[in-house]
């Protein structure tokens, strides 16, 4: 399985990719610089998890991409924002709000491993 891994601060990022290697060091973790319908159609076919960090009025659009780009994958969104939004989305989804540790980013992501796709993120 595969993992996509979109945040603009390089340092957070590294962080990220650093975290994934740790806990699943089976899966392979790649860093998407631009997030858009043609990076997300080129992703690897078993991608299982995409961490993206957005804003509130990206939710939608980007959300929407990966519904029909890829279905099967999971998405946890980075966010600063607090309440965390609900968005309707066929997606299997949850929410990390700023700061968080590689703890809380690897509990996070099991977290929306163990939920059925919803119509409603879940917080983790």
């Amino acid at each position: 399985m595969s993992y996509l891994i979109y945040e603009p601060d390089p340092l957070v990022c590294y962080d990220i990719r650093e975290s994934l290697v740790a806990a699943y060091p089976q899966c392979k973790a790649f860093v998407c610089a631009d997030l858009n319908e043609a990076a997300i159609a080129e992703t690897p076919e078993d991608l299982g998890l995409a961490i993206l960090s957005l804003r509130c009025e990206q939710l939608p659009a980007i959300l929407a991409l990966f519904a029909s780009l890829r279905p099967g994958c999971a998405v946890l969104i980075i966010m600063d924002d607090a309440p965390p939004p609900r968005i309707d989305n066929p997606l299997r989804a949850g929410i990390l709000l700023r700061p968080f540790s590689s703890d809380t980013l690897t509990a996070a992501i099991n977290a929306v491993f163990s939920v059925q796709p919803s119509y409603q993120l879940e917080t983790p």
